[in-house]
């Protein structure tokens, strides 16, 4: 029955696409191996391609991701040309880590009526009406995305202070003793730390004071 448990929570969103269709995600409808998204594209047009309809469920899979949940082991995707069901598919993303846009598709075109039953939901889930809201803000940033970007930002910074070092030794073997320089303990413990034999080559002769 879709007064079922595992689709009180469920709720459609709507997702801006071209003019030649239109996109839903209907989420988190919950089956008996966790939460996946469906998503339905209805399109006039009836020469569309899978291809066309694959790179629509991409774009709602980026959009998940960016407003639903960071993680998903799959979608359902099913096709409407003029109403009607012309393809439907269970599609798993794959290669993801916790950024929201990597991720890739794999396409497992099969029956519906297969597939919803072995999940554990009602076979005319598909015809199913759901509450339609729109979507909410971006989902923030995890506390590892954020050390990931923390990361990539000091490794940046560490570069270019290395690059610098670098040209500074090239001017004190042409003329020793032509200018000083001196870092911070935790700037030399942080180039250490990340380039290793380079920063201390780039570090000899550099002074360090304390932090």
């Amino acid at each position: 029955m879709l007064s079922s448990s595992s689709l009180i929570q469920a709720v459609t969103y709507l997702i801006p696409a071209c003019n030649e269709a239109r996109i839903s995600v209907t989420w988190p409808i919950i089956g008996s191996d966790g939460p996946f998204a469906l998503i339905r594209i209805d399109s006039l047009d009836s020469g569309s391609s899978r291809l066309d309809a694959s790179s629509l469920t991409e774009t709602a899979v980026a959009t998940i991701k960016q407003h639903l949940a960071y993680m998903l082991d799959s979608v359902l995707e099913a096709v409407y040309v003029n109403g009607e069901l012309v393809s439907f598919a269970n599609v798993w993303v794959v290669n993801q880590d916790e950024g929201h846009q990597e991720f890739a598709l794999i396409w497992n075109y099969i029956s519906h009526g297969d597939v919803l039953e072995s999940r554990g939901l009602p076979r005319d889930l598909l015809d199913a009406e759901f509450p339609i809201s729109d979507l909410p803000d971006k989902l923030p940033l995890t506390q590892r995305q954020e050390d990931q970007m923390n990361a990539r930002q000091k490794h940046e910074d560490t570069s270019a202070l290395l690059f610098c070092l670098e040209t500074i030794q090239g001017l004190l073997r042409r003329s020793p003793n032509s200018v000083r320089i001196g870092v911070s303990e935790e700037t030399a413990i942080g180039l250490l730390a990340i380039h290793g034999a380079s920063a201390a080559r780039a570090l000899e002769g550099i002074e360090r004071h304390p932090d």
